[in-house]
């Protein structure tokens, strides 16, 4: 039983530990649900001895909801609520498509366009070391001055203080 009484419809909640999502995950060990991952309960049931949950957790762009789950099983959240719930799922949705949009999007559409140029997976391998590298030359360029005007500056200062 949680602190604050019993878990109802609508409460926000966190996976107390990692959740198996079936019969195949507890054979083989696999989690469908991670610690932490957050969720909503759906239903609230009594059991023989415990009261069990069917809770609606969120799995990445979709949502996956467990059911005979306990007190043991979960933790209360924040929120309490669906259109908070809804507002916090779409806001990390977003946040999940723009990272998409901004990161992968421009890397498969150069990949799309070097093959269309005619180049090879093996070229497309080579382009990609060699602009990792460059990328982190550039990335190195400005900071090598400041760190050389840095080390000066500290000689400087070292040599006043003798």
């Amino acid at each position: 039983m949680s602190w604050w009484g019993a878990l109802r419809v609508g409460d926000h909640v966190r996976a107390r530990r990692d959740l198996a999502g079936g019969f195949l995950d507890t054979l083989t060990g696999g989690t469908a649900i991670p610690e932490g991952r957050r969720g909503i309960v759906r239903e609230v049931g009594s059991g023989l001895l415990r009261t069990r949950y069917a809770v609606e957790f969120e799995d990445g762009f979709g949502t996956r909801t467990l059911r005979d789950l306990t007190d043991d099983d979960l933790r209360r959240g924040a929120g309490h609520g669906e259109s908070s719930w809804q507002w916090g799922r779409d806001v990390r949705r977003g946040v999940r498509l723009g990272l998409f949009v901004a990161f992968t999007l421009p890397a498969l559409l150069a990949a799309a366009w070097y093959f269309l140029q005619g180049g090879t997976p093996a070229g497309l391998v080579a382009a990609v070391v060699v602009a990792a590298v460059d990328g982190v030359l550039a990335l190195l360029g400005p900071v090598i001055p400041l760190l050389v005007a840095a080390g000066v500056v500290w000689l400087v200062v070292r040599g006043r203080a003798k």
